[in-house]
């Protein structure tokens, strides 16, 4: 055997040895596991013939739900309470993306919940912890959400701002329109920030602060556990995928 097919017989030696078993099942990244059924595609690399085996990325997402809890909500306060539960199991099921979540309630002022915790030890709202009244202080709730969110962000995180409100802004004592849309607009601009709304005039919104009209939806004010039903859909799809931004948010709801 000379010198060149001898390198080519350690070669090929090595990747067998390093080659999963089919069947069994290996982890990425720190993904869950994933069972090898298949035979691996066989590509053609300088001559050699070796073995390409799957790739299971795992993408972390610090997730920001800036939720209404102004009078106005009182109303189907149940349906709130059981659709933002819902939610919150929903993505928990979700193993092949690290998320952290943010929690911010505002009404006529801001209320931090919590700042990015891991998805299993987010508390499930109750009557207690969930208890609308006063109005409607949008624009602070977002400013405060992504100052929350630009500090606890890590640098391997993309973050996904969800507003969920049944009003418009009527209260806000700090933050503008406008420091508001500068504020999303450098953001996006990093190319790892996504912004999503669902609310009344949506197109309005988008409109206002330079949005896709796919990353908005109208507020369902008759049933508003299907507004989080939506919303928990559409975060799985955004965290199922391996874009660090979108721009179609709710487009293949």
């Amino acid at each position: 055997m000379n010198r060149g097919s001898f390198i080519i017989f350690l070669f090929l030696v090595s990747q067998t040895l390093s080659a999963p078993e089919y069947g069994k099942k290996i982890q990425y990244d720190g993904c869950d596991p994933v069972a090898l059924d298949d035979p691996p595609v066989v590509m053609s690399d300088s001559a050699i013939s070796r073995p390409i085996y799957p790739i299971r990325r795992c993408t972390k997402t610090l997730i920001v739900v800036i939720l209404d809890e102004s009078g106005s909500m009182d109303v189907q306060k149940a349906d709130v309470i059981g659709g933002y539960n819902s939610f919150v199991d929903n993505q928990r099921a979700i193993k092949n993306d690290q998320a952290r979540l943010i929690l911010i309630k505002f009404s006529s002022g801001v209320n931090i919940a919590h700042r990015a915790i891991e998805l299993a030890e987010v508390p499930h709202l109750t009557t207690s912890s969930y208890r609308p009244g006063g109005s409607t202080a949008l624009y602070d709730a977002v400013s405060e959400g992504i100052r929350i969110a630009e500090t606890a962000a890590n640098s391997d995180e993309r973050v996904l701002v969800l507003i969920m409100t049944d009003g418009e802004e009527n209260s806000s004592k700090k933050a503008t329109s406008s420091s508001v849309k500068a504020m999303i607009r450098k953001k996006e601009a990093l190319g790892t920030w996504t912004f999503a709304y669902i609310g009344q005039n949506p197109d309005g919104w988008a409109s206002q602060m330079g949005q896709s009209k796919h990353n908005v939806i109208v507020y369902d004010l008759q049933n508003q556990g299907s507004n989080m039903e939506k919303a928990s859909d559409a975060v799985a799809k955004f965290r199922a995928a391996a874009a660090p931004q979108s721009s179609a948010f709710f487009a293949q709801t």
